[in-house]
C-alpha cells in the first residue's frame, strides 16, 4: 500500500509531521487499522437533487470539526476540496470558495490533523458539480440527480487542474472520489446524444459518431466505459503528478455496475476501495479484481440500512478498514446526536451506528 502519511516536500513539514506522530503516543498510523469519517457537507436537503446549497455550511469551524473527529477515535479524517454544488472548502484559484467560509478550511484541518497525527483526506465527485451543471447547460443532464456530469474534455482539463491544485495547496494525504459514473448513469434514461457527445465519441473511438439511429447497445455501453475511465486517467495521473504519495481512493455504492468494465484497472489501480453497501459480503465480489497494494474499506455508517455493530463484528479473512458518514445539523455543522435527530429515522440510527463506531475506534467493545 502507498504511504498513507504523504511525504510532504518541506523538510521542516516533514520533520513537523514525524514529530506529531512520536506526541501521539508514538503511534505509526500507517501500521494502524483505517478508521475514518466524514461530516458530509455534500447533504442539506435544500438544494439541486436534495444536495447542499453553497452556503449552507459556511459556518463551520475546522477547529471544532477537529475535536469532533478526536472525540470519535478517527485517525483518518475525509472532508473535502470541491462538494456536489461545485464550490470549493480551501482558498482555491480554479474553484470558486464556499460563499461566507471563514476560514481556509481543508488546509487548517489538515495542518491540525497532521499535528494529532492523523490523516487528512479530501473529497471530489466527478459525476456531480451543480455549478458545472448550471453554467454548461448544453453538455449535462438536467435530470435532478447526482449523476449529470458528461465527461467532456473542458470539464476533465478543469478536474484534472483542481485536483492538482488541493493536493499541491491543502496537504491532503489523498481524497476519496465519488460519483465515477458519466450521464446518464441510469440504463433506463436515454441518451441525448448531444453534440459534446458526440465529439467525446469521436475523442474516444477515432471515428466519426454513427448516427443515434445506427448506434448499438455495445456501442453505448463502450462509450460510457471509456470515459469513465478517460475520467479515471485524469484524476489519477494528477494527483500523482502532485503528489506520487498521494491517496486516490475510490468509493461506489454499486462495485458492479456496468460503467465499471469487469477486470477494470480502476479497481486496480485505486489505492483505496471502498464498499458503500451495507451488506458485508459485497466485498467479497471485488476482493479478487483489486491491486496488490489496494486497501479494501467498508463503509459502516451513513445509511438508515447501516447496522455499525454487526459490520464491525465480521469474522472472515478479509482486511478491511472502516469508514463513516453523517449529514450534518446545519446548527452545529456536526452530525446530529440521539437528541437532536428528533423522529428523524435515518438520523436517529446514523446517531446510534456513530456511538458504536466511537466505541469501537477507541477500542472500547
Amino acid at each position: 500500500m502507498m504511504n498513507a502519511v504523504k511525504k510532504i516536500g518541506l523538510l521542516g513539514l516533514v520533520c513537523s509531521a514525524l514529530l506529531s506522530c512520536s506526541s501521539n503516543g508514538g503511534k505509526n498510523i500507517d501500521e494502524e487499522p483505517i478508521q475514518a469519517f466524514c461530516i458530509d457537507f455534500n447533504w442539506s436537503g435544500k438544494g439541486y437533487a436534495s444536495l447542499s446549497r453553497p452556503e449552507d455550511f459556511s459556518n463551520a469551524d475546522p477547529h471544532t470539526h477537529l475535536e469532533w473527529y478526536k472525540a470519535h477515535g478517527v485517525n483518518t479524517i475525509q472532508s473535502f476540496c470541491v462538494s456536489h454544488n461545485g464550490y470549493a472548502w480551501y482558498d482555491s484559484k480554479i474553484a470558486p470558495k464556499v460563499p461566507g467560509l471563514k476560514s481556509n478550511f481543508l488546509k487548517e484541518l489538515v495542518d491540525m490533523g497532521h499535528k494529532e497525527g492523523m490523516r487528512v483526506m479530501g473529497y471530489f465527485s466527478p459525476g456531480t458539480n451543480v455549478r458545472w451543471l448550471e453554467e454548461h447547460p448544453d453538455e449535462v443532464y438536467d435530470n435532478q440527480s447526482m449523476f449529470h456530469i458528461v465527461y467532456t474534455s473542458e470539464y476533465l482539463d478543469y478536474l484534472g487542474k483542481v485536483i492538482y491544485e488541493a493536493v499541491k495547496e491543502t496537504g491532503i494525504d489523498g481524497f476519496m472520489i465519488d460519483a465515477l459514473f458519466t450521464a446518464p448513469r441510469d440504463s433506463a434514461e436515454a441518451m441525448k446524444w448531444m453534440p459534446c457527445e458526440q465529439e467525446i465519441y469521436a475523442e474516444l473511438f477515432g471515428e466519426p459518431f454513427p448516427g443515434q439511429d445506427k448506434i448499438t447497445y455495445d456501442q453505448v455501453l463502450e462509450y460510457k466505459r471509456r470515459s469513465v475511465e478517460r475520467c479515471w486517467d485524469t484524476i489519477y495521473q494528477s494527483a500523482k503528478r502532485a503528489n506520487p504519495d498521494c491517496i486516490v481512493w475510490l468509493t461506489c455504492h454499486d462495485l458492479t455496475h456496468p460503467q465499471i468494465r469487469p477486470g477494470s484497472r480502476i479497481f486496480k489501480q485505486a489505492d483505496w476501495l471502498m464498499s458503500e453497501n451495507s451488506d458485508a459480503e459485497y466485498l467479497k465480489k471485488v476482493r479478487n479484481a483489486i491491486g496488490p497494494q489496494t486497501q479494501l474499506i467498508q463503509c459502516i455508517s451513513g445509511w438508515a440500512t447501516h447496522d455499525a455493530k454487526s459490520l464491525m463484528e465480521q469474522k472472515d479473512s478479509i482486511k478491511r478498514g472502516w469508514y463513516g458518514f453523517a449529514w450534518p445539523d446545519s446548527a452545529t455543522t456536526l452530525p446530529y446526536t440521539l437528541e437532536s435527530a428528533g423522529e428523524d429515522a435515518r438520523f436517529k440510527q446514523n446517531a446510534i451506528n456513530i456511538e458504536e463506531m466511537a466505541k469501537f475506534y477507541k477500542g472500547e467493545h
